[in-house]
């Protein structure tokens, strides 16, 4: 009984190879192909990336305003009396969008520009959170603190104003390109 089970799988297994067999050369060969493009969208991140509300920490000399598209944001400090004195304001880049992170490109590096009567050097300008390739993660934020000290004790009025630009560029969170 064994030995005709072995034979009858022996003739099956026969069998369906040479259907297979046959059926390939009686039939043409398929194939098919194409191709994909994407055009990447420049505006990806357009009104999702902003600049979120600040919070002083230091002290109330510190005022904050964000333009009506999130896109520029405007610190005023006054009131610095001594030498040494620090003001530090926290505040955040906010990224909305679902599929993008965000990249930042610095555009400017951080310059300071003396009013009446002052020298750059009068003040420090630090921020070690925004640096050029920092990432602001999809639906997430980057909060970054900034941090202004006056290097010299006043004998007049002393203004500066300051400013870093930078572009955000929509990368894929996945592969970071």
């Amino acid at each position: 009984m064994k030995k005709r089970n072995t034979t009858i799988f022996a003739f099956l297994l026969l069998a369906a190879v040479g259907m297979g067999v046959g059926y390939a050369a009686l039939t043409d060969n398929l194939t098919f192909g194409g191709s994909a493009a994407a055009v990447a969208d420049a505006d990806a991140l357009e009104s999702n990336i902003h600049f979120a509300a600040a919070e002083t920490q230091a002290n109330a000399k510190a005022e904050y305003e964000v333009d009506g598209t999130g896109d520029a944001a405007t610190l005023t400090v006054s009131g610095m009396e001594a030498k040494g004195e620090t003001i530090v304001v926290k505040m955040a880049i906010v990224n909305e969008n679902t599929d993008y992170d965000a990249k930042l490109d610095i555009t400017s590096e951080w310059t300071v520009t003396p009013g009446a009567n002052t020298v750059a050097s009068d003040f420090t300008i630090t921020c070690p959170e925004l640096v050029d390739g920092a990432i602001v993660k999809k639906n997430d934020q980057l909060e970054f603190t900034v941090t202004i000290t006056l290097n010299v004790q006043p004998t007049e009025n002393l203004s500066a104003s300051f400013n870093i630009a930078f572009d955000a560029i929509a990368v894929d969170p996945v592969t970071r390109a």
